[in-house]
């Protein structure tokens, strides 16, 4: 009989240390997901105000002829990349 007992202690030890790891997977998959989030959010915010700004009032405007103009979300993206 102390033998099952052991057994079934055994077992529940493991199964614990099961959900224990798959709880903390789950929550590095949500921080993750989040942190993916907030950088897609982050970059359409930029290329918002990219499009807003870009646009200029007449074609020939002085201080925008000739100026090319790159998005920002461009190296932002990659230097969040690079840092993640």
């Amino acid at each position: 009989m102390e033998e099952a007992d052991k057994y079934k202690q055994r077992l529940e030890a493991i199964a614990e240390k099961l959900r224990r790891q798959e709880e903390q997977e789950k929550a590095r998959r949500e921080m993750e997901e989040e942190r993916l989030r907030l950088q897609q959010l982050k970059r359409k915010s930029l290329r918002d105000q990219w499009l807003m700004e870009g646009a200029p009032l007449s074609p020939a405007s002085p201080d925008t002829q000739n100026i090319p103009r790159s998005p920002p979300w461009g190296s932002e993206a990659q230097e969040m990349e690079e840092q993640g």
